[in-house]
């Protein structure tokens, strides 16, 4: 059974961007009815920015006193991004969607502006032992003015081969060195340039994010 939405008013959310830790904050607060069980906020996919909800499963019989909510969901991404809607977020919830203003805790300059959409996949998990390889692969863009690139923080994490064939690009990683606490997990991000093959003023590039939450983990 899936997770129904949840009724939170606009008030009840809060969303703050780390820059050092490239680190979104969404946060959940108030009170909602008893026969909520498992609270959550979830990533939502959707090509025009940002987007969570607040779900659940509603449980149990007869009225329950109303229960708090303090929920959280941390995703790493890296903000802002150009082209893309860096000011706030979108949180869907029973009685509505919310758009939450993000807050920063270190002043950005904003992105340079050009003819450009960006459309920021939700991040996908791996784990990585230490000496171990990871291979994460993605789709050659088609057109002579279309490109992919990836990434990283080289103090961290080291890139060890590359490997085009048809049309995907393949990558091979390594810890550079192994990550502490505060490092762990790291942020991996391909990023995908197509071109419409028009020329200006229809010409319009769109770029696809793709992020890939790298976590240390040992071997047993």
């Amino acid at each position: 059974m899936a997770p129904n939405l949840i009724s939170l008013p606009e008030s009840g959310f809060a969303a703050v961007y780390s820059t050092p830790s490239k680190t979104l904050k969404i946060t959940a607060k108030g009170k909602i009815p008893g026969f909520w069980s498992k609270p959550e906020i979830l990533r939502e996919r959707w090509n025009g920015g940002l987007k969570y909800s607040l779900r659940g499963f509603p449980l149990g019989l007869g009225k329950q006193p109303d229960q708090e909510l303090d929920v959280f969901l941390d995703e790493i991404i890296t903000l802002p991004v150009r082209s893309f809607n860096n000011d706030s977020v979108l949180v869907e919830t029973g009685g509505g969607t919310w758009t939450i203003k993000i807050l920063y805790d270190v002043p950005v300059a904003p992105p340079e502006k050009n003819p450009a959409s960006t459309i920021v996949l939700p991040p996908i998990k791996k784990f990585l032992p230490l000496g171990e390889v990871l291979h994460i692969s993605a789709a050659i863009p088609a057109g002579r003015q279309s490109s992919v690139n990836v990434k990283f923080n080289d103090e961290l994490i080291r890139l060890t081969g590359a490997n085009a064939r048809d049309d995907q690009i393949v990558w091979a990683f390594k810890w550079a060195k192994k990550p502490d606490d505060k490092s762990n997990p790291q942020l991996i991000e391909v990023h995908s340039d197509q071109w419409n093959g028009q020329p200006p003023p229809e010409s319009k590039t769109i770029r696809t994010v793709q992020g890939y939450i790298v976590q240390f983990v040992l071997l047993g």
